[in-house]
């Protein structure tokens, strides 16, 4: 058997998303580590490197920076961005650039390109599913970070509009984006949906995001780009 080693670098520089279209020291120190890390870790027998960044201005900054550090060093590349895929001229010109380059892209429409990875944004489980449901209250889950191209706010809308009628909860997991849980929270009070919705911020621990999907009747996701 062949021996494959890996080595993982997180070479986020934000310490929370409401961090991530900011810029000061502290992430110019963590930058220069970040470099630091990568050129220790490049070798000759390096055979593939995967890169996943935000596509804003530090984004496309650190995939280049990180690209120039990698140049012929790997047999194939994987760039994965998060947040709004915004298609531009810089990553179109990325990829000719360096045509070892895969982009691993969550849209349908880049589904069958060249130089394109289709991975839709879902969650796989070992584990069983609940088939014993409790339908005395209608259990709802949004699990993402909350920026309003995903629909948070259109999701209270809704919420507003069934709560004389269904009897429901609406668990909502995820850290701020451009929408903050003050601003949230101020909105759930206006709608009187205290005793529906729930913001329980990020949770990093794989088990209770199991648990919270096990026992939803439903998942909901009313993006309007991913």
């Amino acid at each position: 058997s062949k021996k494959i080693n890996i080595v993982g670098i997180n070479s986020s520089l934000s310490i929370s998303t409401d961090k991530v279209n900011t810029f000061n020291l502290n992430k110019f120190k963590r930058l220069i580590k970040v470099v630091k890390e990568i050129k220790e870790n490049i070798s000759n027998e390096i055979t593939h490197v995967y890169i996943s960044s935000n596509l804003n201005f530090f984004g496309i900054f650190e995939i280049l920076l990180f690209l120039l550090l990698t140049f012929k060093k790997s047999r194939k590349i994987y760039l994965h961005p998060h947040l709004r895929f915004n298609y531009n001229f810089i990553i179109k010109f990325v990829l000719k650039l360096y045509n070892n380059i895969t982009l691993i892209s969550l849209d349908r429409n880049h589904a069958n390109k060249s130089n394109f990875f289709y991975l839709p944004n879902t969650n796989f489980f070992e584990k069983k599913p609940n088939l014993n449901k409790d339908f005395s209250k209608f259990k709802m889950l949004f699990i993402s970070n909350l920026y309003s191209f995903k629909g948070i706010i259109e999701l209270i809308d809704i919420a507003t509009f069934i709560k004389n009628d269904i009897d429901f909860r609406l668990d909502i997991i995820g850290d701020q984006g451009d929408i903050k849980f003050s601003d949230l929270n101020i909105l759930i009070k206006k709608n009187n949906l205290e005793s529906n919705i729930y913001l329980h911020g990020p949770i990093f621990n794989m088990s209770m995001k199991h648990n919270f999907f096990q026992n939803s009747n439903l998942v909901i996701y009313p993006t309007r780009l991913d």
